[in-house]
């Protein structure tokens, strides 16, 4: 059974080898849309064999357009799941993300809701992956990011959509851990949404960006979970454990 995590990139150089490393693990492939990285991403995909091709944007984070090439490449290359990420998102379940799906497949299910996850900055330094340092966050609304692919699939915001969906809600987590990096680098992303916007983009997407610069990117831990102390921790130190690079 092919599974497929598909994402889009841009200056993830730093972040994509330990995201790789976990979905291997879990017995997927990978397919990535980079958007004109600059940092070397795109290079370091490319010498590891990892199937990616580019998407030009002019510099916007244009997220309408890069759905649309990821939708694009993935009907090309016809998986049996897809599964939806981000060089900062990771799924964890009971059992490897490959047999939960052969599991759920065999069942009669065709899509998988899961707990959502965000990881907050609470300030935390040192050389450490974002997984290995962040452990405050929020629990969100369950999101449909994982699907068996069939002719008419698309990707809506946090959302992929198929005809007759069949979903099943599993034990386990997907964790954004995108508002962990470092201040100068939401900077930069912000300034791509913004760009986005004035092109068109619905203004309603990214706009979380605009609450976080307000606070200077950094949450206090005494407003959020800590993660340690949740029925999630076994999930998250899966992640942490088979996303070390070896």
């Amino acid at each position: 059974m092919k599974i497929l995590v598909s994402l889009f990139v841009y200056n993830e150089r730093k972040y994509i080898p330990a995201f790789i490393e976990y979905y291997k693990r879990q017995g997927c492939k990978i397919l990535v849309i980079d958007n004109y990285s600059t940092d070397g991403t795109f290079e370091y995909l490319v010498k590891n064999k990892i199937s990616v091709f580019r998407c030009d944007t002019n510099g916007a984070f244009h997220l309408r357009k890069l759905q649309d090439a990821l939708t694009a490449q993935i009907a090309r290359q016809r998986p049996h799941w897809v599964i939806y990420a981000g060089a900062d998102l990771y799924y964890s379940f009971n059992k490897s993300i490959a047999e939960t799906i052969k599991e759920i497949d065999a069942q009669g299910y065709n899509q998988i809701t899961v707990q959502h996850l965000e990881a907050m900055n609470t300030g935390e330094q040192g050389n450490k992956s974002l997984q290995e340092k962040f452990f405050y966050g929020i629990p969100l609304k369950k999101l449909t990011m994982i699907s068996k692919f069939q002719s008419g699939f698309f990707i809506i915001a946090d959302e992929l959509r198929i005809k007759d969906p069949k979903p099943i809600t599993v034990p386990g987590i997907v964790i954004n851990y995108g508002a962990c990096k470092p201040k100068a680098e939401q900077e930069q992303k912000l300034q791509r949404r913004q760009k986005a916007w004035n092109e068109g983009l619905h203004k309603g997407w990214g706009t979380h960006y605009i609450a976080h610069k307000k606070r200077e990117w950094l949450w206090k831990k005494e407003e959020l979970v800590y993660f340690p102390e949740t029925i999630y921790w076994p999930y998250l130190k899966q992640i942490q454990e088979q996303s070390r690079v070896k």
